[in-house]
């Protein structure tokens, strides 16, 4: 980035983060974080990939120029399939935690006992992709949780498999929603809420819904299931990530 501006070269922020909106002084805070690293301010231009990062650039005031480039970088596996369910957060070491829009990892840890015994209870079948810092617990997760589903694969890999995601905050929800899945968010604790989402699990056809409990979320996941029409478009721009990326070069040219 120094490199670019002493030869003025014009420089992107192309963020592989999921940033959105905040809805109070804390969330503002815990989100600010999450965009320090990826030096939004220090690049010339800001790649704004859906809507949802549309909010986040609208809630702060950045001095760098956002261009509404649609998906870039995040996946796009369309596939229709009504079978299974995926659940994956960003989890991450102890160290690493920000302590407020990450899962703790037995916060992770319940959320599989409770999938593992409503799996059975209802007849589900939850695909569980572990965030990759947590790849050397992979089987014995699999011992432990044995009505789960347990997979390594790319999450375009996964995507194709599934029909709904579950998450808290991370990349995947984007990544899902540009793969036409809708996505769950799902907070037992009450604890954070990653963007603007439906509330009311009985009404059909949102992109985003947030949940608290058991009882919603099996709710949710039949309102999903019989949903038509959903609407990605609240939260996604159209295109393909191929046209965007030649639109956003010829931009700079």
């Amino acid at each position: 980035i120094d490199k670019s501006k002493e030869k003025k070269i014009p420089s992107v922020c192309i963020p592989h983060g999921t940033l959105s909106g905040h809805f109070n002084k804390y969330d503002k805070i815990y989100k600010n974080i999450i965009a320090e690293p990826i030096y939004i301010n220090q690049c010339k231009f800001f790649a704004v990939q859906s809507k949802i990062a549309k909010n986040f650039i609208k809630s702060n005031n950045f001095g760098n120029e956002a261009i509404d480039t649609g998906n870039l970088i995040f996946s796009e596996s369309k596939s229709e399939s009504k079978n299974k369910i995926l659940f994956a957060v960003t989890l991450k070491d102890f160290a690493n935690f920000q302590y407020f829009g990450v899962e703790m990892y037995y916060e992770f840890l319940d959320n599989l006992k409770l999938f593992n015994n409503i799996a059975k209870k209802y007849n589900l079948n939850f695909l569980i992709k572990p965030h990759p810092s947590v790849n050397h617990c992979f089987q014995d997760l699999k011992n432990t949780f044995k009505n789960l589903e347990f997979s390594k694969k790319k999450i375009d890999k996964v995507l194709k498999e599934v029909f709904v995601t579950i998450s808290y905050s991370s990349t995947v929800i984007e990544d899902s929603l540009y793969s036409k899945k809708p996505v769950i968010l799902f907070d037992r604790w009450k604890r954070y809420k990653h963007c603007n989402s439906e509330e009311d699990v009985m009404k059909k056809n949102s992109a985003i819904y947030y949940v608290d409990n058991e009882n919603k979320l099996i709710d949710c996941i039949d309102t999903i299931r019989n949903s038509t029409d959903i609407k990605f478009n609240n939260y996604i721009f159209e295109g393909s990530s191929k046209k965007n990326i030649n639109n956003l070069i010829n931009k700079l040219l």
